[in-house]
C-alpha cells in the first residue's frame, strides 16, 4: 500500500497495521500524484489518503473504471478555512457552516 510521504494518512496506516498487524507493506512517495501513479503502474495495491483526494485523482486521469474508493473514515483532522478580515457576512456564513458542520460530524475521535 502506498502513502505519500509526511501525511496524516501515513500516520493513520502505520497505526492501523500496529493496531491490527494486517501484515501491510506501506511504501511512501513524495507527493500524492506520485502515490497515485505508483497505484496505476502496478508497483501498490491501494492508496491510502483523503477520500476527496482519491476522488480527485480518479476524475483528473479520467480512471472511474480502472478504480474506485472504499473503506472506513481512518482518522478524523482538523481542517479551518482562511479568508479575508472585514467582511461580516462572509463571516457569519463561515462560523454558521462550522458550527453545523462539527455538530453533524461522523464517527468521534481515536
Amino acid at each position: 500500500m502506498v502513502v505519500t510521504k509526511g501525511t496524516t494518512n501515513e500516520q493513520a496506516m502505520h497505526k492501523v497495521e500496529h493496531k491490527f498487524g494486517l501484515g501491510l507493506n506501506l511504501i511512501t512517495a513524495a507527493d500524492h500524484e506520485q502515490s497515485y501513479q505508483m497505484l496505476a503502474d502496478g508497483k501498490a495495491d491501494a492508496f491510502a489518503t483523503d477520500d476527496i483526494l482519491l476522488y480527485g485523482l480518479i476524475a483528473r486521469h479520467k480512471a472511474q473504471d480502472r478504480f474506485r474508493v472504499a473503506g472506513d473514515y481512518l482518522s478524523y483532522d482538523p481542517y479551518g478555512i482562511m479568508f479575508r478580515k472585514g467582511e461580516p457576512q462572509l463571516t457569519a456564513v463561515v462560523e454558521r457552516t462550522f458550527r453545523k458542520l462539527g455538530s453533524n460530524r461522523h464517527g468521534g475521535d481515536e
